[in-house]
């Protein structure tokens, strides 16, 4: 089990086996594991760095947690409006699956959020679709060589625009690459 999944499942065991917030469950685990890093030993202890990764990991998701709060609405419209042109479910945008089905509304997902909530990281926006800040980069790139070359695909991310109201057009991929 990675640090990040570790992170993860403790904070969904607590939510789940104390029935609290997932805030607060971030809360329990991060007093906990501060408590276990306390004494803090040499860094060759390979265990002591799994649980300091997972640290890392939840403490990563209470800033994931108080940046997206603000803009969660504005979050949960972009994946909500993308899911309904692909005709598809929230958790299946969210999977981890490679099926272009999947894959291709996550990538359009990635780029708006990227570009409308400036606010949030890349690492941030990856953590909502589970994936790391590369993939969210390589997500941006694909979105804009497909809106360069695909006439049908350029169609498709106006008419995903369009639902967002008005002046979202700007958020389209400006200019073609050299």
């Amino acid at each position: 089990m990675t640090s990040k999944e570790a992170a993860e499942y403790l904070v969904n065991l607590y939510q789940q086996e104390c029935k609290i917030k997932k805030s607060e469950a971030i809360n329990v685990v991060l007093t906990t594991l501060k408590y276990i890093l306390h004494p803090i030993k040499p860094p060759s202890d390979v265990k002591l760095k799994y649980w300091r990764d997972v640290y890392s990991h939840t403490v990563l998701m209470v800033n994931l947690e108080e940046n997206l709060s603000n803009s969660d609405d504005q979050i949960k419209k972009i994946i909500s409006i993308i899911c309904d042109e692909f005709n598809i479910t929230e958790e299946q945008i969210k999977s981890k699956t490679r099926k272009m089905i999947y894959r291709e509304p996550r990538q359009i997902a990635s780029y708006f959020i990227y570009k409308i909530k400036t606010q949030c990281t890349l690492t941030e926006i990856g953590a909502i679709f589970g994936q790391k800040h590369d993939m969210v980069i390589y997500n941006i790139k694909v979105v804009k060589e497909h809106y360069y070359c695909e006439k049908e695909y350029q169609k498709k991310l106006e008419n995903i625009c369009k639902k967002f109201g008005d002046g979202y057009q700007k958020y389209l991929p400006k200019e073609k690459r050299p």
